[in-house]
């Protein structure tokens, strides 16, 4: 997907790493490089241990840790914590390594770089992170995956730092074409501690329980699972970051922020096969204040502003989630019986879009026990779209006209939006599946502009311009489940 904003409530914390007397009496910040601990470029030797230990060496005075030889550096995890700032110049590739081993500890910890109550620190330059998501395609050799194409993908190791651009101009015929890669089989671990089996791979770079920490310059490609993790982050800046994924590989979100505070990403090129920016929270730790300028169980988001953004989404294959909504907005429970969290105070602003689907938000009833759900609170509040202009135009060969909110679910079969969707208004939301199935493509479930299950939205100067024609089963204007809202506010809203 080019360009896919997601705000799903999931699961996190905040922290801030307190400043200890000992750090008051550091000594001078200093220069570590990388060589003179005995780490050399190589695409077959871990330089794990030698790369551990120029970071060790500059953690305790904040200093700087620069990979000085240029070349591709096989590696297992690494910690950065206390303080210290980490430089890949240009030239410089760090490969990820594929074995259980490389990541110790459970799923949590698993990130080939990891920020772990670090205060003060930094990762920059214009190096690469290689994630090596092609060495965990599973595909037989039938498939697509052939012995020859292996041993490509080793080959491309020698010059790790190429494989930032690689398929780009395939990646660009495919958009033109509105064709899909297929979506790829690959390998999962075998670990307890996955709640998920089909999720069981390492993240490649994590901000964990940690302060004031800035990203910028460099870019992560080829990740196997997600590509960047604020996880109760306070003060976090992600800055010039370009983030790509193989567009068959699923679950490679570019950047998910859970749990934290204070958030700005800004100047950020992503283009991965799964969410671009995902704004999460879980369990009892909210997320707040995330600016991204130029969920689910639980969790609350709230202050959050998204401007000044360009959006160009499509269609795919159905097997893939999502239907092509510039922008995306649910609060909606997973399963039956999950409670879920509320968002709130979130802004859209300036943002120009070219897709085939429209602006879909959708909330429902808080709460899970007895009661009438018209006497309930909704679980999107105070929301704000102003100066949104979309361009609704074919990009893809794929049909569409399908409502998706998966992985949510309600376990029921799918129904027609029109087909007395409010009939069971009377009943508990504990005793129905009030929120729609997953996966929806009944007439009447598409429209320019979706809004239902939310209180005190304005929607100002929100213009949709459809350059094809109508489909006979599209809702052509703006559908407000009147229903299922409250306080809606618009002005000069426009669907031509």
């Amino acid at each position: 997907m080019a360009l896919r904003l997601v705000l799903a409530l999931l699961v996190c914390g905040t922290a801030v790493p307190a400043t200890s007397a000992a750090r008051l009496s550091r000594p001078p910040p200093t220069t570590c490089l990388t060589s003179q601990h005995g780490a050399v470029p190589s695409t077959s030797d871990y330089q794990t241990a030698a790369l551990q230990a120029a970071i060790d060496a500059c953690s305790d005075r904040c200093g700087t840790v620069v990979v000085d030889l240029p070349g591709a550096y096989l590696t297992a995890a690494l910690r950065l914590t206390d303080c210290v700032h980490l430089q890949l110049p240009a030239g410089v590739t760090l490969l990820a390594g594929d074995k259980r081993e490389d990541y110790p500890g459970p799923q949590s910890e698993w990130y080939l770089l990891q920020f772990v109550k670090c205060d003060k620190c930094s990762l920059s330059g214009e190096g690469a992170i290689d994630g090596r998501a092609r060495h965990w395609l599973a595909a037989a050799p039938s498939e697509g995956n052939s012995g020859r194409q292996i041993q490509a993908a080793k080959a491309l190791e020698g010059q790790a730092s190429l494989s930032v651009l690689q398929g780009e101009g395939q990646r660009e015929a495919l958009q033109a074409s509105g064709d899909d890669p297929p979506r790829k089989k690959v390998h999962n671990w075998q670990d307890a501690s996955c709640p998920n089996s089909d999720e069981c791979r390492p993240r490649l770079l994590g901000v964990l329980d940690s302060g004031d920490v800035k990203i910028s310059g460099i870019t992560l490609t080829d990740p196997v699972y997600w590509a960047l993790h604020v996880w109760r982050g306070v003060r976090v800046v992600i800055d010039g970051v370009t983030i790509r994924g193989d567009r068959g590989i699923p679950n490679t979100d570019g950047i998910d922020v859970d749990g934290s505070r204070y958030v700005t990403i800004r100047n950020v090129d992503i283009d991965t096969a799964d969410d671009a920016i995902a704004v999460k929270a879980t369990g009892k730790w909210p997320t707040s204040h995330v600016t991204v300028t130029g969920s689910k169980d639980g969790g609350d988001v709230s202050h959050v502003v998204f401007s000044n953004i360009a959006v160009s989404t499509r269609y795919t294959d159905s097997s893939w989630w999502g239907a092509a909504e510039p922008i995306y907005i649910t609060a909606v429970p997973r399963t039956a019986g999950t409670k879920v969290g509320k968002a709130s105070d979130i802004a859209f602003r300036d943002i120009t879009v070219t897709a085939e689907n429209g602006l879909f938000i959708q909330g429902g009833p808080l709460g899970g026990g007895p009661g009438h759900l018209l006497h309930t609170p909704f679980s999107l509040y105070g929301l704000v779209l102003q100066r949104i202009r979309i361009t609704q135009e074919k990009r893809s060969n794929y049909a569409g006209g399908c409502q998706d909110l998966r992985p949510s679910s309600n376990g029921t079969e799918p129904h027609a939006a029109s087909a007395t969707p409010h009939a069971n208004l009377a009943a508990t939301d504990a005793e129905v599946g009030w929120w729609p199935a997953g996966l929806d493509c009944a007439s009447g479930t598409t429209a320019p502009i979706w809004l239902s299950g939310a209180e005190r939205v304005e929607l100002t100067d929100v213009y949709v311009e459809r350059k094809e024609p109508w489909r006979h089963d599209w809702r052509r204007g703006a559908w407000l489940d009147s229903y299922n809202l409250r306080a809606v506010k618009q002005t000069r809203v426009t669907v031509v």
